[in-house]
């Protein structure tokens, strides 16, 4: 069959529904026979299909994209970037400040119930171990505290207040005495016939003795008293016990709750009450030695030894 085109020059055959060469772009057939001739020009010429032009789209794009194994839709392509879940910066900041402030309000009572916890298990053992020392003295060498008079010098060969502690505490350390002077309640050592340490101070607001012998025992809690006190007719012996020894805070415990009273003087015990506070929760203990025991000198020492928290 023959085919008429715009020029001869470019003329076609078509022999059996097949094209044997192609036709320029954008011919158009003058005879009524154009449309199988568009017809046919589309089958010779696959590029010009709009189709065929996606698939070879479709194609180069899929040799770009690595170990992509579905199809682009190319009418609906766009480039697409994994997303995970993440926090913005003002969502941590948030965080952190809401932490922040937990920490703050919790943290220093979580320090203030350990450190209570920790004088008061430690004011129990000292106090325990000085009594079982007089105790145990009044037992092997028949004295205790009652009548033994003034302590100024120390003295391990006769019956003293020096002998008991020395020849019944396992691990003690004499470490000397010394003048006291107090300002704002915090002591300074003056003149010390021994070489003890002037570095120590500490803070009493009960009993402010002027001259003290001071040991330290096995554990490091300090212990000091003044050899010249006498109550109710007869000698007796005022100190304190610093459960923790040089460690700060060394300063004495007092009442949250109530009055700092002298127990020797007064018996209030039930008025006060100590916290587990940095305030008054401390690590010096007032204590008397008398006849053949030790016991807490204030109603803030004696609390803490009567109480589980």
């Amino acid at each position: 069959m023959k085919k008429l085109f715009v020029e001869e020059s470019k003329t076609k055959r078509f022999i059996g529904g097949k094209c044997n060469y192609s036709a320029p772009i954008g011919e158009i057939a003058r005879s009524a026979e154009g449309e199988l001739y568009r017809r046919e020009k589309n089958n010779c010429h696959s590029e010009l299909d709009s189709e065929s032009i996606k698939k070879q789209t479709l194609n180069q794009v899929q040799g770009d994209i690595i170990n992509r194994k579905e199809l682009i839709n190319l009418s609906t392509y766009s480039p697409t970037y994994s997303k995970k879940p993440a926090f913005t910066l003002a969502e941590v900041l948030i965080t952190l400040g809401i932490i922040g402030v937990v920490a703050a309000i919790t943290i220093p009572t979580l320090i203030a119930n350990t450190n209570g916890a920790k004088f008061r298990s430690q004011f129990k053992k000292s106090i325990s171990s000085l009594n079982q020392a007089v105790r145990m003295n009044e037992a092997h060498n028949d004295y205790n505290f009652d009548g033994l008079g003034a302590q100024m010098q120390r003295d391990v060969r006769n019956q003293t207040l020096y002998s008991i502690f020395e020849q019944n505490l396992v691990g003690v350390s004499y470490l000397g005495a010394c003048s006291i002077s107090y300002d704002n309640n915090i002591s300074k050592f003056g003149w010390c016939p021994e070489d003890i340490t002037t570095d120590y101070t500490f803070e009493m607001q009960t009993y402010k003795e002027t001259f003290m012998s001071f040991y330290q025992m096995a554990d490091g809690a300090i212990f000091g008293f003044s050899p010249s006190t006498t109550f109710f007719g007869k000698y007796s012996y005022i100190g304190f016990i610093d459960v923790n020894g040089t460690t700060k805070p060394n300063k004495e415990v007092t009442c949250s709750v109530g009055a700092d009273t002298m127990l020797i003087t007064a018996a209030n015990y039930e008025e006060c009450v100590v916290k587990n506070d940095t305030r008054h929760m401390t690590d010096i203990f007032p204590v008397w030695f008398h006849d053949s025991t030790v016991e807490p000198a204030t109603n803030a020492a004696k609390y803490v030894l009567n109480t589980a928290k």
